[in-house]
């Protein structure tokens, strides 16, 4: 609240052709509202479903509920839904889009791209963990697995790079583990800085939770790490885990301990060709080739044209 009701006032004061968010739904409902008063097209970007997520991660059913219709409203309302993956794009049309159509996120392939700085770690060789550490993305798997490994890879640690509510548990873990000098949990780093450290391990890292309600989420740091030319160990759900599989990016695999170990031992005696991974990654996950689609639709919006 403490966003969207400046945020409303704001909007009121300009006017524009088109009002475009993304997530919360809150946001979405205040635009909503805002772009009807102004006579403005408005597009919400469903980057994921938050009332299937909030029912998923346990929180009360009369939350979820009331965030459900303020998520349904506004997919009635938007003049069009852009959805992530076609799994959200299924779910937002169950719940009342009458315009929507999948548009995938993009990495900037211009910062995260094959060539430029490596970064090392004075340690040894490590595997990555880019972004958000949260109970939803359940990271605190990689901890088990390298506990699996150390006796025969000493020389291999965990690079986390960000925060969230994980990282107690992240810690915690290692330390049970006896594996405390072998994780490094560093703050968020800005992207070129980002893009050095996927250069320079071994894979990274990927994981939701299955039982977090976020089944359809497609982490963008897995494109990060393609563009790189870094091969994914994806852990749990997902759509990526096709991608990874039919072209070769990586290690999709289910949320096990055992599973996620084996993968991390595969990137270390037998790595996919990184030349490859970053050539399918500017091919098919740049901001230039995904926001061509987005584009078009906008075009037709804006203008009044049927899509």
């Amino acid at each position: 609240m403490s966003f969207d009701i400046p945020l409303f006032f704001r909007l009121l004061a300009h006017k524009a052709d088109l009002y475009v968010n993304e997530p919360p739904p809150t946001t979405g409902l205040v635009t909503a509202i805002v772009a009807s008063i102004k006579r403005g097209a408005h597009i919400y970007y469903a980057a994921d479903v938050w009332s299937d997520a909030a029912a998923g991660a346990g929180i009360s059913s009369s939350v979820s509920k009331a965030l459900r219709v303020v998520e349904s409203f506004v997919f009635r309302h938007a003049d069009h839904v852009f959805a992530v993956s076609d799994g959200v794009l299924e779910r937002v049309q169950s719940l009342g889009a009458k315009s929507a159509s999948t548009v995938r996120n993009g990495i900037d392939a211009t910062v995260f791209q094959p060539e430029g700085e490596v970064k090392k770690i004075p340690q040894g060789r490590y595997f990555l963990y880019a972004g958000t550490m949260s109970e939803w993305q359940g990271a605190e798997i990689f901890v088990q697995a390298l506990a699996r490994i150390h006796g025969d890879y000493p020389d291999i640690h965990l690079v986390f790079l960000g925060q969230g509510n994980g990282v107690t548990k992240i810690c915690q873990m290692a330390h049970e583990l006896h594996i405390d000098d072998c994780i490094h949990i560093k703050d968020a780093v800005p992207a070129d800085i980002a893009a050095a450290y996927h250069r320079g391990a071994v894979a990274a890292l990927v994981s939701i939770h299955p039982e977090a309600g976020y089944d359809f989420a497609y982490p963008t740091k897995t494109m990060a790490a393609w563009a790189c030319g870094t091969p994914t160990i994806y852990a749990g759900v997902g759509p990526a885990k096709a991608d990874i599989k039919q072209n070769n990016l990586g290690w999709a695999l289910d949320y096990r301990v055992e599973d996620v170990a084996d993968a991390m031992v595969a990137a270390l005696e037998n790595p996919p060709e990184r030349k490859l991974i970053a050539q399918w990654a500017q091919e098919n996950v740049s901001f230039s080739k995904r926001m061509k689609a987005a584009v078009h639709i906008i075009d037709h919006i804006v203008n009044k044209k049927p899509l």
